[in-house]
């Protein structure tokens, strides 16, 4: 069986520049173009975005979808632009 993602709005740049809400989306999905050799670090922070609420590392090449709360923020180590993030919405 095959999950159905509906982006939620438009992909945008997630790096130490740009971070965001989301929408104030619960689930947002991750992708990371680089090589596989490459990989960063995205954190989670509360809405005044100085409380860290976890991190997780993302692998060059692969896409995640994470949970996190409505107005957390989301950003990256990435210096580029090659980790991006769109809001969505799935199903099974």
């Amino acid at each position: 069986m095959s999950t159905i993602v509906k982006p939620l709005g438009l992909e945008a740049v997630m790096n130490t520049v740009n971070y965001s809400a989301y929408g104030n989306n619960t689930l947002v999905r991750i992708s990371h173009s680089s090589a596989v050799t490459t990989s960063t670090l995205i954190t989670c922070k509360d809405s005044s975005n100085t409380n860290t609420n976890w991190t997780m590392t993302v692998v060059g090449g692969d896409s995640v979808i994470v949970q996190k709360g409505a107005t957390d923020i989301l950003t990256s180590n990435s210096t580029d632009a090659s980790v991006s993030a769109v809001a969505v919405a799935y199903k099974n």
